[in-house]
């Protein structure tokens, strides 16, 4: 894989960012409409499975709720969570290097 420039780099980190953002709130919205969970279950649940914690305190359990965690989480969220983490850490590495040549500038303010 090539080395992306620090300004790539923030782009694409912002895109898969909020690919996942538009996951997680799919996802959300699917079990509060296919299981009848509340906003704050829905998103639990959301989120545990994207980060692959899954605690197991909630979980699908009709046909359309299954098959949109199968699609949006296990298909999609985990892999956008994985790339923007990637990108995150190639971003701070940029600037720790731009930082140990000297072409980094600290601005301080008063």
């Amino acid at each position: 894989m090539k080395s992306l420039s620090g300004r790539n780099i923030k782009r694409q980190l912002l895109q898969t960012a909020s690919v996942l953002g538009l996951m997680v709130g799919a996802h959300t919205g699917a079990m509060m409409g296919f299981e009848g969970m509340a906003f704050g279950d829905a998103l639990w649940l959301s989120l545990t499975t994207a980060t692959t914690v899954g605690y197991g305190d909630l979980s699908a359990s009709t046909l359309p709720g299954r098959a949109a965690t199968t699609l949006l989480m296990y298909g999609a969220g985990i892999t956008y969570l994985a790339q923007t983490a990637s990108l995150y850490f190639e971003y701070r590495q940029n600037i720790t290097n731009l930082l140990m040549n000297g072409k980094w500038k600290i601005v301080r303010q008063a």
